[in-house]
């Protein structure tokens, strides 16, 4: 048996010793989103259902850093508690809940837990099952095939089938509708869960922005497309591009704001988005948003601003493509291999750099002419 095989067999003998609730359990729910910002705002829509039905006071979200911001705005009577379960697998998960096993929630508990964190790997169910409840919610791990695929059923997952995906959502979507509508007892519809913010899109500045980096190379958008979309934002429609750059990331964003420049896109700016608010701020004033499948295109959608989004197909459909109204548009050339989870074996993903350029122009006019 090999290492991972070895932790997955110890994992599974712990999280099935599930523990019940305290008597001195602060709150009535849980709710388990520990992801990333665009993750957490897909769950948005979902939180504030289970929110409204067991009240701010008696409700915690365990969620990460990343969101902890947007949580605090959204949802200002709700309990926080801050993990981080995916630094470095399960050892780390298993040294951080031994160094806060007194903390209340995983003394005490909760009486109902909900995990809407769908592709859990063996840390994060670690961290989801650590804490005692006394029925838990939860759809089974879609994790792809591999190691931590073998810890099968966890204590808090059921049997829930998942939804068939609507005409302006994406599979995560339907998934928080499948658990939200096992847990409530009555289905939902998908505008009941679509992930909203207020005060939405404004268009009151004058520039388009843009977030040209995914979570890995891979997923950037093509600089081929980025620099037909500068131009075509500047000579057709007479606005400048605003790179939105994240903390220590400015040298990246720097270079290629000089390179862009180097061929022919003029008014091409870099601005720092320092948090999660300023970034708000910057998407709700631009004009129109132009990004990579990441966070700024979820907050972009929610927003419902004007969205260009090149979205490739490593995870086509899981959390993108949806919309709010017409003013979203996702772009990406169909293959063969959409679904590969990202391990390509083409010379580039031609998913991204397969993308016409005339289709880009196009959904650029037509998200500007619906602001």
């Amino acid at each position: 048996m090999n290492t991972a095989d070895l932790r997955t067999a110890i994992l599974s003998r712990f999280l099935i010793r599930r523990r019940r609730p305290g008597r001195e359990r602060r709150w009535t729910l849980a709710v388990y989103k520990a992801d990333r910002l665009g993750d957490f705002v897909l769950a948005i829509g979902a939180i504030r259902r289970l929110v409204e039905t067991t009240g701010a006071h008696r409700t915690v979200l365990v969620l990460t850093r990343h969101a902890e911001a947007i949580a605090a705005r959204e949802f200002p009577g709700v309990s926080r508690v801050i993990v981080d379960p995916t630094r470095s697998g399960v050892g780390a998960a298993a040294a951080e809940l031994w160094q806060r096993r007194r903390e209340q929630i995983f003394r005490e508990g909760v009486e109902h837990l909900v995990c809407l964190r769908h592709h859990r790997l063996p840390a994060e169910s670690l961290m989801a099952s650590a804490i005692p409840a006394g029925t838990t919610w939860g759809m089974a791990s879609s994790t792809l095939p591999g190691p931590q695929a073998k810890l099968g059923t966890l204590p808090l997952d059921r049997d829930i089938a998942p939804l068939p995906v609507g005409a302006e959502e994406c599979l995560e979507l339907a998934r928080h509708r499948a658990v939200l509508g096992a847990y409530r007892g009555t289905p939902l519809a998908p505008a009941e869960i679509t992930p909203t913010l207020e005060p939405g899109w404004s268009g009151s500045g004058s520039r388009a922005v843009a977030s040209p980096f995914g979570s890995a190379e891979i997923r950037d958008i093509p600089r081929r497309l980025l620099i037909v979309a500068a131009r075509h934002l500047r000579e057709a429609h007479g606005l400048g591009l605003d790179l939105l750059c994240p903390p220590g990331e400015t040298d990246r964003f720097a270079e290629l704001a000089g390179w862009l420049a180097a061929n022919g896109c003029a008014d091409v700016r870099v601005e720092d988005c320092d948090s999660s608010e300023s970034l708000r701020t910057r998407l709700r004033a631009s004009r129109l948003v132009l990004s990579a499948e990441t966070g700024t295109a979820h907050l972009a959608a929610a927003l419902d601003a004007p969205l260009v989004a090149l979205l490739g197909g490593g995870h086509f459909g899981w959390f993108a493509p949806w919309r709010r109204s017409a003013r979203q548009h996702w772009l990406s050339e169909p293959v063969e291999c959409r679904g590969c989870s990202w391990y390509c074996h083409r010379a580039t993903p031609e998913c991204l750099t397969g993308i016409a350029e005339h289709s880009v122009l196009d959904a650029i006019d037509a998200a500007l002419a619906c602001g």
